[in-house]
């Protein structure tokens, strides 16, 4: 029984019969919520992300860069595991997406270059970059979802 699915979902994968798709960032429901100084909390991750306006802070791109390596070869054993144990695909991208997401938040966390400028640190009380009450990294989102 458990060969008969593990063969099946083999055979799916190696015929593309399996696809999914991965998300990870501030999606459009976090996105929207509106952050204490006015912009929605989209446009700060923009504006942060891209440097528009302020000193570019990569959370997204950088990340992906600096963590490609990690993220496929977790990808790679979520997929194999799905097809050795016959686990549904939802299930491994699920933890594939909860594993980008926290090492996402985690950068955040550890702090992005550059410094905040002296301004910024007198106005929030933080030298921390991109964490002023936690909002921006609460909203970064991991969505997975298989076909």
């Amino acid at each position: 029984m458990i060969r008969d699915r593990r063969k099946k979902a083999y055979d799916r994968a190696v015929n593309g019969e399996i696809s999914g798709e991965l998300t990870v960032g501030v999606h459009a429901p976090e996105g929207a919520q509106q952050h204490s100084d006015g912009p929605t909390v989209l446009q700060i991750a923009e504006w942060n992300e891209f440097g528009l306006g302020v000193p570019q802070r990569s959370f997204v791109r950088a990340w992906f860069d600096e963590q490609k390596g990690d993220v496929h070869l977790t990808l790679r054993d979520q997929l194999r595991g799905a097809t050795r144990r016959g686990d549904a695909l939802q299930t491994s991208l699920n933890r594939v997406a909860l594993f980008a997401q926290g090492r996402m938040q985690k950068r955040i966390a550890d702090g992005i270059e550059p410094e905040n400028a002296p301004s910024t640190i007198a106005r929030k009380g933080s030298s921390k970059p991109l964490i002023d009450k936690g909002i921006l990294r609460a909203a970064i989102t991991a969505k997975a979802k298989a076909a």
